[in-house]
């Protein structure tokens, strides 16, 4: 709402100077930059409407101005102006949906949709730095699939895909609506889970095991206490914890 305020602020402000300065000064840009400002925050029509009113007060302004042409010519200069502010900004639409994809494919992963390492290390960034002002807790938990080479090698690559695709969706159904969750490797996933501990941050665990036909994986967490690490030191424990949980799960096995 701000930015339509601002816009029609910037028109009224654009209308004096049409005003004072008449035929002699074009001031179709400033018309132009207020149908832009409500395009970058508001959905159509509300922008075309912007364009429909900048237009309609140019003509108004123009008519009986010392060097005015007549009705006709000035609906018709009205009409023109109209749409080159509507081209004006559909066209930034497009521009601004473009940019939203762009970003959406630079912090996402392809195969399974949920975060890439460069969407979670923004999300954890943000996450920290929010429990810092609040005083709460960030956990970082960890996950790697088990046998992913050997389905690949044993079963085919579509196989392999097939099991990163299952666990990514039983992920995200067990996470919370406040948790980013991010696959960071062809069998890494990590879940940031903010204002929570260790004992909550294992339940996660604990209900990935009870769902049928969930892929056998490993798993290790970090807990990062309010003023602690910065997010790549979190991630990095992480890291580390699922690293020794593996090799006790190894050494159970072989003992």
């Amino acid at each position: 709402m701000a930015a339509v305020t601002a816009s029609l602020v910037l028109v009224l402000v654009v209308a004096l100077v049409d005003r004072v300065t008449g035929p002699d000064l074009s001031v179709t840009a400033g018309y132009m930059l207020a149908v832009l400002i409500v395009t970058a925050v508001m959905r159509q029509p509300i922008p075309d409407l912007v364009a429909l009113l900048c237009a309609s007060v140019g003509v108004a302004l123009s008519l009986g101005q010392p060097g005015a042409g007549g009705l006709a010519t000035e609906i018709a200069s009205g009409i023109s102006r109209l749409i080159v502010l509507m081209v004006t900004s559909h066209l930034g639409g497009l521009l601004l949906v473009m940019v939203d994809t762009l970003e959406h494919a630079a912090t996402t992963d392809p195969m399974t949709g949920l975060l890439n390492r460069r969407g979670l290390m923004a999300m954890l960034d943000t996450a920290i730095a929010q429990a810092d002002r609040r005083g709460t807790e960030v956990t970082v938990v960890a996950f790697d699939l088990d046998g992913l080479k050997r389905v690949n090698d044993e079963e085919g690559h579509h196989a392999g895909d097939a099991l990163i695709r299952r666990f990514a969706d039983v992920l995200r159904g067990e996470a919370r609506a406040a948790d980013h969750v991010a696959r960071v490797g062809g069998d890494e996933f990590v879940v940031v889970m903010p204002n929570i501990d260790e004992q909550g941050a294992r339940a996660l665990e604990n209900r990935l095991t009870a769902i049928p036909r969930t892929p056998s994986f490993g798993y290790g967490l970090s807990v990062r206490s309010p003023g602690g690490d910065d997010a790549t030191t979190l991630l990095h424990a992480a890291d580390l914890a699922l690293v020794a949980a593996k090799q006790r799960r190894r050494r159970s096995a072989e003992g």
